[in-house]
Formats: structure tokens, C-alpha cells, sequence
């Protein structure tokens, strides 16, 4: 959920028969946020309801986006455009305690590449805003990738892995 696309959106088809998914990571996001945690464990807690509260915004974005763009509907479009806004500020706080986690559990070695996933993540929200404002301004007159039939190649959550759900292009490493 965290790292599907807006607009290829590789697992929507997937997700979109799932009731009340924001709603649920809200949820679990205000749980752990009020967890009455010791001191050095907090942080933990703190990191997961960051998690959920990105998760809880985005998860569900792409496939309303796609609706929209489907039907042009230029005010649901711009209000995806401030959805991605809020995505992105969320991004950039759970980064920063995912980052704080990480050091006070390990070694610096392996945080580049989150910071690489995230990082393109973050890109790839920020081009996404971008494209949806030049659609609605009438800039441009599509985007390609919502243009495409959507293909299920995955029928459960945990059978994908990052590589494989950022891109419908393969990714050589």
C-alpha cells in the first residue's frame, strides 16, 4: 500500500474490494499513537502510527484518482491534488521517524536504501501532483498511465514485493 503507484496503480484492482481501508489504518494509526509505551519504546509506537496514517491517506488515492480522471472530473482531480499535498507531508514524517528508529537500532549501512525507496516515493508523488495540475489547468489532455486497463498480476497483499508493485516496468538491479 505504501509503495503502489498513483497512477499505474498495479494493486488497486486488488485493494478497491476492500471495505473501509482508510478508515481501518486511521484507526490503527490513533491506537498506537496512544499507546501508553515505556520511555525507550515509544519511538516504536510512534514510527508504526506515522506508518498507518500514511497508509491511511494513500491507500486508497490512486483508485480515486483513476475514478476521477476517468469521469474528468476537474474538482475531484483537484482535490486529489491536495490529498497528494497532504500524502507527501505525511511521507516526510514518517521518513523522519523511521530514520530515528533505524539509527537507535542499528548501524547506518542498509538506511540508503530506504532512503532510496522512499525517496522515489516521494518523487513520484511530487510528478504525480504535478501531472494532475497540468491535466485539470487543461496543460496537458492526458495522462497515459491512467489511460491504461489496469491488469491483476497479483491476487494477494503478500505476494508483492517493492520492485515489483513501483513500476509495471521491470526494475534491473
Amino acid at each position: 500500500l505504501l509503495y503502489n503507484d498513483l497512477f499505474a496503480g498495479i494493486f488497486d484492482p486488488v485493494i478497491e474490494d476492500i471495505d473501509g481501508l482508510e478508515e481501518k489504518y486511521a484507526k490503527y494509526a490513533k491506537e498506537l499513537a496512544s499507546v501508553d509505551a515505556p520511555k525507550e519504546f515509544g519511538y516504536m509506537f510512534e514510527c508504526a502510527s506515522a506508518l498507518c496514517a500514511l497508509i491511511s491517506k494513500k491507500a486508497e488515492l490512486g483508485i480515486r484518482i483513476r475514478r476521477a480522471y476517468g469521469q474528468k472530473d476537474i474538482k475531484a482531480l483537484e482535490g486529489s491534488i491536495k490529498d497528494i499535498d497532504e500524502t507527501i507531508g505525511l511521507l516526510d514524517t514518517f521518513y523522519a521517524l523511521y530514520r530515528k528508529q533505524w539509527l537507535s537500532e542499528r548501524k547506518g549501512s542498509g538506511l540508503e536504501i530506504h532512503d532510496i525507496r522512499m525517496g522515489g516515493l516521494r518523487m513520484r508523488l511530487v510528478d504525480c501532483k504535478t501531472r494532475l495540475a497540468e491535466f485539470a489547468s487543461g496543460k496537458i489532455c492526458r495522462i497515459d498511465e491512467l489511460e491504461q486497463k489496469q491488469i491483476v498480476t497479483y491476487d494477494r497483499l503478500s505476494e508483492v514485493r517493492w520492485g515489483h508493485i513501483v513500476s509495471v516496468g521491470k526494475l534491473v538491479f
